[in-house]
């Protein structure tokens, strides 16, 4: 594992300061955070008024004709679109589904 930083942030304490990335020999994502933030503000329209959780958020700084030209094209083609797991007719759960490898005779291990 390696730390990096500013040490006097760091302290004494045996927990990195805030703002210390931790990276992984295996995975260097593990401790980082990553939010995905859209990069412009978007608004959000409604695509089926019988069911206002069918949703699609645009960019509001997009020009008038192109807003308009995406929100059409995806009402006319809402039918086609899966807006949840079960709308996904045809894949096998077991494609879609996640399990963890886990052995059920081990026992459970809290760390510290």
């Amino acid at each position: 594992m390696k730390l990096e930083g500013n040490i006097s942030e760091a302290g004494t304490s045996s927990q990195p300061a805030l703002g210390v990335v931790q990276e992984d020999e295996l995975d260097p994502r593990v401790g980082m955070e990553h939010i995905m933030e859209p990069m412009e503000e978007v608004e959000e329209v409604c695509i089926d008024d019988e069911d206002p959780t069918k949703v699609i958020r645009v960019g509001k700084n997009l020009p008038p004709v192109v807003k308009e030209k995406i929100i059409s094209t995806v009402k006319a083609s809402s039918d086609v679109l899966a807006w949840s797991y079960s709308d996904m007719t045809g894949i096998s759960p077991r494609v879609i589904c996640h399990a963890l490898n886990i052995d059920p005779k081990a026992d459970p291990i809290r760390q510290k």
